[in-house]
């Protein structure tokens, strides 16, 4: 599977298997501590001269599964990770951050299960302390 990556405003957003435009990148950026922006003249990374730095979010389990319960959505996303042959991942993880390609995944294809609901304001409800 290929993960494409797209850099916009200093944060890199990704989708797994296909890019939805040519603007994605199917390569790994080189980390999160410092901001890249892909050259694509040379097709490779370069640091960028932004000086904002790239904000990962750090996401309680207990509070998805809490939440995702709540909505009567906890059996589907369960079985997504099962399914997905994450679960043993998920079952070890402390927390969940917002880079993470199995949060990545996951959080994309519930999102085209359940257009109608907000993914992302379900994740902010569920950061880390």
């Amino acid at each position: 599977m290929n993960i494409f990556y797209l850099c916009e405003n200093s944060q890199f957003t990704l989708v797994a298997e296909t890019a939805p435009s040519e603007e994605w990148i199917a390569t790994a950026p080189p980390d999160g501590d410092t901001i890249y922006r892909w050259n694509t003249e040379s097709s490779a990374w370069e640091i960028s001269p932004e000086t904002d730095a790239v904000t990962i979010r750090l996401y309680s389990k207990l509070k998805i599964v809490r939440k995702l319960k709540t909505l009567n959505l906890w059996a589907t996303v369960k079985a997504a990770l099962e399914a997905a042959d994450a679960y043993d991942e998920w079952l070890v993880a402390q927390v969940l951050a917002s880079d993470d390609p199995m949060l990545i995944s996951i959080l994309e294809l519930f999102k085209n299960q359940f257009p109608d609901v907000d993914a992302n304001a379900i994740l902010s409800e569920c950061e880390a302390e």
